[in-house]
C-alpha cells in the first residue's frame, strides 16, 4: 500500500474523481460558479477554486493540447503518407473563422483548416487580441463622453469605433498564421473554400503566402450562394414597392416568401447534383425557373430532364405515357410570366460562368459549422473565458471530430492516468453511432 502510495506521487498521477468532476464541468461549458453549486445539492466536499484551476490548466488543458497535435500528426501522415518528408502538397481546404462572443466584439478569435479531400481538421489556430481595454483610446474625449448625458453608454459607442480599425486588421491573424506555417507541416492551401465576403480570403492574397507566383484560388460555399438567390428576390420585391408595383400577394403566381425558399433551395440542389459540369449547372438553374413560370396553355419544361425519375412532373408524365396533370396542381412554386423581366436579370447573374466555377466541386461549409457547434458547447458564447479555456475547447473538439467520442476518451484517460470504464466507453460508442447515423440519414435527403 505505501509502495503505491510512493509510486502515485513519483508520477503526480491526479486523484480520478476531482479530474472527471473538472473534466464533467468543462465538458458542460460550466466553470467553478456552477461546480460550487452542484457539489452544494450533492452535498460533496468541495474542492477550493485553487485546484479546480490546477485541473484545468496543468492537467486537461495540457493532456487535450498533446494529444490534439500528436492526433494531427498523425492524421496528416496517414492521409498523405506517400509523400517524402521534404514535400509540400497543394491541397485545397476549407476555412472559417468564429468569434468567443456573438457579437464579434470578443478579443478571441478561432480559426481551423479542414482538409476538402478527407474531411479531416488538418491545424487550428486560437488568437487573441491585445487590446482589452481603453486605454489607449483619447482618454481626455472619453472622459467627456462619460460625464455626458449618455454616460457609459456614449464611451462604449466611441471605444468601439476606435477599436474597429485595431479588429478589422487582426480578424485574419488566424487565417494567415496558419497559411504561414502551412509549409512546414508539408501543405500548400492554394484553394480556399469561404463564403462569398471573405476578409481571410483577400488578405492571403494581398500578403502573397506562397510568393508571387502561386496564387491561392477561392471556392464558394454552395450554401452561402444559394443565400444570394433568395437575398436578391427580396430585395427586388422592395424595390418594386417603393416603385407602386406588388409582386407579392395572395394572388396565384406572385412570390410569396414560401415560393423564394423554394427557388432557393431548387436552386442550391442544380448545383449540387452537377458538380464538375458548369453547362449542365446553367441547364438546372434555369430549368428550375422555365417549370416556375409554365401553365397549362403554355408548358416550358424542355430545359426540365427527361425520364420516368425526372423531377418534373410534366417530362415524368410524358415518359410515361400519361397526360401531364394541371400545372397549378403540381407545380410548387408557381410564378407569373409577367415577373420575369424582373427576376432574370439575378438569374443571369447567379448562373454566370464566373461565379459557377467557384462552385463545380459542389462543396459546403457544414463541416466548419459543425466543428464549430462542438466547441462553443464546451465553452458557450454566452459567457465570457479565458484564452486557456477557449484552447481546451477547441483541441478537444477537433480530436473528437477527427476520431470520435470513444477514442477522445481513452486517449484522454491514458494521458492522466485515469482508469477506463466500461460504461463509459458504452455510452462515448453509442454517441459516435449516434452522430453517424444521423448525418448518413441527412446525407440520404
Amino acid at each position: 500500500m505505501s509502495h503505491e502510495v510512493s509510486q502515485h506521487k513519483v508520477w503526480n498521477a491526479p486523484f480520478d474523481v476531482n479530474m472527471r468532476l473538472v473534466q464533467g464541468m468543462l465538458s458542460l461549458g460550466l466553470g467553478y460558479s456552477a461546480f460550487e453549486k452542484f457539489c452544494m445539492n450533492m452535498n460533496l466536499n468541495i474542492m477550493s477554486s485553487r485546484t479546480f484551476n490546477f485541473y484545468k490548466k496543468k492537467k486537461i488543458l495540457d493532456g487535450h493540447l498533446f494529444a490534439a497535435n500528436r492526433m494531427l500528426f498523425n492524421i496528416r501522415k496517414e492521409a498523405y503518407g506517400s509523400r517524402n518528408d521534404n514535400d509540400v502538397i497543394d491541397i485545397g481546404v476549407s476555412y472559417d473563422g468564429s468569434w468567443l462572443t456573438r457579437t464579434h466584439t470578443s478579443n478571441i478569435r478561432i480559426g481551423c483548416v479542414i482538409d476538402l479531400l478527407t474531411g479531416f481538421v488538418i491545424d487550428f489556430q486560437v488568437c487573441q487580441s491585445v487590446v482589452k481595454n481603453v486605454s489607449r483610446l483619447n482618454w481626455p474625449l472619453a472622459k467627456m463622453l462619460l460625464n455626458s448625458i449618455f454616460g457609459m453608454k456614449a464611451l462604449e459607442n466611441f471605444a468601439a469605433s476606435h477599436m474597429s480599425g485595431h479588429l478589422a486588421r487582426w480578424k485574419s491573424k488566424a487565417a494567415i498564421k496558419l497559411w504561414e506555417r502551412s509549409e512546414s507541416i508539408g501543405f500548400r492551401y492554394t484553394s480556399l473554400l469561404s463564403d462569398g465576403d471573405s476578409k481571410a480570403f483577400l488578405e492571403l492574397n494581398e500578403r502573397k503566402i506562397y510568393g508571387s507566383q502561386v496564387e491561392i484560388k477561392k471556392e464558394e460555399c454552395i450554401n452561402h450562394v444559394s443565400k444570394r438567390l433568395g437575398t436578391a428576390l427580396r430585395k427586388t420585391l422592395k424595390d418594386w414597392r417603393v416603385k407602386g408595383v406588388t409582386l407579392w400577394d395572395k394572388k396565384h403566381g406572385n412570390l410569396k416568401e414560401e415560393t423564394i425558399k423554394k427557388l432557393t433551395r431548387y436552386y442550391a440542389n442544380a448545383i449540387r447534383k452537377n458538380k464538375d459540369d458548369i453547362e449542365d449547372m446553367k441547364t438546372a438553374i434555369y430549368a428550375t425557373l422555365s417549370h416556375s413560370i409554365s401553365t397549362d396553355k403554355k408548358p416550358q419544361h424542355k430545359k426540365c430532364p427527361s425520364g420516368e425519375d425526372s423531377w418534373c412532373f410534366y417530362q415524368s408524365a410524358l415518359a410515361r405515357g400519361k397526360k401531364p396533370g394541371a400545372h397549378k396542381d403540381w407545380v410548387e412554386t408557381p410564378t407569373n410570366e409577367k415577373h420575369l423581366c424582373k427576376i432574370l436579370p439575378i438569374y443571369q447573374r447567379l448562373a454566370s460562368t464566373d461565379l459557377l466555377s467557384t462552385c463545380v466541386r459542389g462543396s459546403t461549409q457544414n463541416s466548419n459549422e459543425a466543428l464549430h457547434s462542438m466547441i462553443w458547447n464546451n465553452c458557450s458564447k454566452e459567457n465570457s473565458a479565458s484564452r486557456n479555456r477557449v484552447l481546451t475547447s477547441v483541441s478537444n473538439a477537433i480530436y473528437e471530430y477527427n476520431v470520435g467520442t470513444l477514442k477522445t476518451l481513452e486517449t484522454f484517460q491514458g494521458i492522466n492516468c485515469l482508469p477506463t470504464s466500461s460504461t463509459s466507453n458504452h455510452l462515448a460508442n453509442f454517441t459516435d453511432y449516434r452522430r453517424t447515423y444521423f448525418r448518413n440519414k441527412i446525407c440520404e435527403i
